[in-house]
């Protein structure tokens, strides 16, 4: 049901989907024309319901561009305004000390998860909203500069996050649906950046696959990070 308080007292799929429909109506129609003069608001609109199908990749501004017969600059300007009216928030690549890798291709997620109808997006969503909102706390406290990025090189190995703390990467997350062997990619940047690394699930037992190297549910993982753990 996501993570605002409507949808899951409504506690229905039928309820979910008619509050993210007037979510989306009330940004374009409401919020957006009193934070920005924008035109072509019905383009504006398909973009904010286009975006759920991104979840999954680096997202392509030339090919939202054609999608909505629009240029370029324009998506970009639109997509800045939904970053900044907490629709959602991009994710950039990580690329120091990294070979080859990608370094202007950013991500897109929702803080509202549930726009993703995709299992594997929206509990990739889900593990990004967490780990960003840690990474906000921790920063606040006083614990160093950490930010939430993504792996990806030309190669096209990837993994899905990274905290980044103070320009240094410090521990690694793949997000999957079901426990599974450990993807290859999150291997070989384990192996490279000697850090924690971990394969997140939705649920299952905690298993350690090698030192600082886990399987475990997204649940243990959070709980712990909150804790400290």
């Amino acid at each position: 049901m996501g993570g605002f308080p409507q949808p899951l007292l409504a506690g229905s799929e039928r309820g979910l989907r008619k509050w993210l429909d007037l979510y989306i109506e009330r940004l374009v129609r409401e919020d957006v024309r009193d934070f920005s003069a924008v035109e072509l608001l019905d383009k504006l609109e398909l973009l904010a319901r286009l975006l759920p199908t991104r979840v999954l990749a680096p997202l392509s501004v030339k090919s939202l561009s054609e999608d909505l017969e629009v240029s370029p600059v324009a998506v970009k300007a639109w997509l800045k305004l939904f970053d900044t009216l907490y629709f959602g928030f991009f994710l950039k690549p990580f690329h120091r000390a990294i070979h080859r890798a990608v370094k202007k291709e950013q991500k897109w997620y929702f803080y509202q998860w549930a726009f993703c109808d995709d299992p594997a997006a929206r509990f990739e969503n889900y593990v990004a909203v967490q780990l960003a909102t840690y990474c906000t706390w921790v920063s606040d406290l006083g614990h160093g500069r950490h930010e939430l990025c993504y792996l990806r090189d030309q190669d096209r190995r990837e993994v899905d996050f990274v905290i980044v703390k103070d320009m240094k990467p410090v521990a690694l997350f793949e997000a999957k649906l079901a426990a599974q062997p450990w993807p290859a990619s999150l291997h070989y940047y384990a192996e490279r950046l000697g850090v924690p690394s971990f394969l997140v699930c939705k649920e299952g037992a905690v298993k350690r696959i090698a030192p600082h190297r886990w399987t475990l549910p997204s649940s243990e993982l959070f709980s712990g990070l909150m804790s400290g753990r």
